[in-house]
């Protein structure tokens, strides 16, 4: 009898000690998951309330400035300035233009402020390695730090 209580006391105290490992794994992994939804949901917040237009592109044949003006039309400012990719080349053939390189191509804010605020139009200055052509047609993707974009096909 004896040994049956002792055996019973050392099973229940063995399954509580289970039953405390297994809560507190149940507890940190829900604690780990709901950390990774709280930043997925901001990353898409993010992405939802931040937009860009490309409004204009000035350039002409045998010059090698492109000028484009992008209006910030979401809801966010944009604060991560020197992560905007711009693209820029033929139709169907773009490369990426580097941000404020010692030579070109190159491309620039004409102004120097560090924010990009809602319903503010930017102007972009690119300088190319080449003239453009006559009668072809050029495109102009700019791409945001999330992964908004918007392009401009243009032919001069």
């Amino acid at each position: 009898m004896v040994n049956a209580v002792f055996t019973e006391s050392i099973l229940l105290i063995a399954s509580l000690t289970i039953a405390g490992i297994f809560a507190s794994m149940v507890i940190s992994k829900s604690s780990a998951v709901q950390s990774l939804f709280a930043t997925q949901t901001q990353v898409q917040r993010d992405i939802m309330l931040t937009n860009i237009k490309i409004v204009y592109v000035n350039a002409n044949a045998n010059n090698n400035i492109v000028k484009a003006y992008v209006k910030n039309i979401g809801i966010n400012p944009i604060v991560s300035l020197d992560s905007v990719d711009v693209y820029f080349g033929e139709l169907n053939s773009l490369s990426k233009i580097p941000y404020n390189t010692a030579s070109a191509p190159k491309w620039i804010y004409s102004d120097s402020s560090n924010t990009w605020n809602p319903k503010q139009t930017r102007e972009l200055v690119i300088t190319l390695d080449y003239n453009l052509q006559a009668n072809k047609t050029y495109m102009l993707k700019v791409v945001l730090h999330n992964g908004i974009a918007d392009e401009y096909i243009f032919s001069t």
